[in-house]
């Protein structure tokens, strides 16, 4: 719905070119989304955030089903339980231009999948007891790690986007949050979200995953590299 609005609501990139409109609606939107997809710096810190909205999403799915379908937990004590997850997310995501100062982008990304990697082992170490703490406690550990990852990924992977803010804008979060409750079905229909077992290793392979493409990114080693000279 994002793509469509800015392909045809928003303004042209010059008034001179008004007579022009239709056509750069019809022929340069495209074009424009191609320029931002061709951009491996976009690309590289989508994917980082495409990671951390989708293992979040899948968390909607997960703690009702486990915490509510398998605990016979109360809509009450469940709706007290997510309310600290929300306030980790708000939390965190108030420190993440803190963060942002004290380390580079390459170590907030690391840490970051660190500890959505340590709290899948927390929640797979805890999948044997069946309680409310098995979810809560690895998902605030999860939850810390996917609120930085997504407070700090927007800002770069726009950053080389003046003109083409827009699309880019656009594209940026109708993929996050599209084909991030895609991937989020997905696991759903694979994996048994009432077995932590299997949950815990949804995140951390996951997580690992994304950290493959951490070590291999030579983006990163660039952005740091230039922060450095600045």
């Amino acid at each position: 719905m994002s793509i469509a609005w800015i392909m045809l609501a928003l303004p042209a990139d010059s008034v001179q070119h008004k007579d022009n409109t239709k056509e750069v609606n019809t022929h340069g939107f495209v074009k424009r989304y191609l320029s931002v997809m061709g951009n491996i710096r976009f690309r590289t810190y989508l994917f980082f955030a495409l990671v951390a909205q989708t293992l979040f999403i899948y968390l909607l799915t997960v703690a009702p089903m486990y915490l509510m379908g398998k605990l016979g937990v109360s809509q009450i004590l469940f709706g007290q339980m997510f309310m600290a997850i929300a306030v980790v997310f708000m939390v965190g995501s108030f420190l993440a231009p803190k963060l942002n100062q004290l380390m580079n982008i390459k170590t907030l990304i690391g840490v970051s999948l660190t500890l959505i990697v340590l709290g899948a082992a927390l929640m797979f170490a805890m999948s044997g007891i069946h309680a409310w703490y098995s979810l809560i406690m690895p998902m605030v550990i999860v939850a810390v790690g996917c609120t930085i990852l997504l407070s700090s990924s927007p800002a770069n992977a726009l950053a080389d986007f003046k003109e083409n803010a827009g699309a880019a804008s656009g594209l940026y979060t109708a993929t996050t949050f599209g084909v991030g409750a895609l991937v989020s079905a997905l696991f759903t229909k694979l994996i048994d979200s009432t077995d932590l077992t299997q949950v815990a290793l949804v995140y951390g392979l996951s997580a690992v995953l994304a950290l493959v493409v951490f070590a291999l990114s030579k983006t990163l080693n660039e952005d740091v590299k230039t922060a450095s000279a600045h």
